[in-house]
C-alpha cells in the first residue's frame, strides 16, 4: 500500500478535473512536481468565478486551502455525496465549497433567511431544488450553515435527505404527481428528439 503522505507529511491529492478536455472523469494523483499546475488551475477557476458573480470571493488559495477544495470537490462528485465541514468561523468552509461546486459545474443551492422564512418556505425551496435536479437533470450542491437553523424542523428534513434521500410528504400525490409526471415525460421526449405527443 502506498503512503498517503510524502516525507514532509503532505497529503496526496487526487482530482478528475485537470484534464477538462479529455472527456474522462478518472481520478488521478497529482504528483508534487505538478502542484504548481494544480494551484494555477484552481486560481484560474476562482478568477472565473469572481468574474461571473455579483459578490466575488477575495480568498487566498494557499496549499492547504487547495487541498480542501479538491477534497470537497471529490465529495460532491460522489453519488449522494455529502459532508460536514467543521471549523472556526472565517476558516473558508463556505467559500471553498462554493469554489468546489463551481469547478464541478454544479448549481449551488442555498436558503435566504428572512424574518418570514420558516418551514413552509424551506420545503418550497427543497421542492424547487428537487425539480431542478430530478426533472431537469441539473446536478447541484445544497450548502447549509449552522447559523441558518431558524427552525428545528430544518434539521429533521436534512437528516431525512441524508439517510433516505427524500423529505417525507414533500410532494402531494393529488397536487404534484401529475405535474411531475408530465414534466418528466416532456423532458424525456425532448432528449430523444421525439414529438411532444409521441406515445412512450
Amino acid at each position: 500500500m502506498r503512503k498517503a503522505t510524502n516525507d514532509e507529511e503532505q497529503d496526496t491529492i487526487f482530482v478528475d478535473f485537470l484534464e477538462e478536455n479529455s472527456g474522462r472523469n478518472i481520478y488521478v494523483e497529482v504528483p508534487y512536481k505538478d502542484r504548481k499546475d494544480l494551484k494555477t488551475f484552481v486560481e484560474d477557476k476562482l478568477e472565473e468565478y469572481n468574474q461571473k458573480q455579483r459578490t466575488p470571493m477575495p480568498i487566498v488559495l494557499f496549499e492547504e486551502a487547495i487541498s480542501y477544495v479538491c477534497k470537497i470537490h471529490r465529495i460532491i462528485k460522489l453519488g449522494k455525496g455529502h459532508g460536514m465541514l467543521v471549523g472556526e468561523g472565517g476558516s473558508g468552509r463556505h467559500s471553498l465549497s462554493k469554489l468546489a461546486a463551481f469547478i464541478a459545474n454544479y448549481m449551488l443551492w442555498e436558503i435566504e433567511i428572512s424574518k418570514s422564512y420558516g418551514m413552509k418556505s424551506f420545503k418550497e425551496d427543497v421542492k424547487n431544488w428537487c425539480e431542478q435536479a430530478g426533472q431537469k437533470n441539473k446536478p447541484g450542491v445544497f450548502l447549509f450553515s449552522d447559523n441558518q437553523i431558524v427552525n428545528e424542523g430544518f434539521i429533521e428534513s436534512i437528516n431525512n435527505i441524508l439517510t433516505v434521500g427524500e423529505v417525507p410528504n414533500l410532494f402531494s400525490p393529488k397536487e404534484d404527481y401529475a405535474g411531475i409526471r408530465d414534466k418528466i415525460k416532456k423532458e424525456y421526449l425532448r432528449s430523444l428528439g421525439l414529438e411532444k405527443d409521441a406515445r412512450v
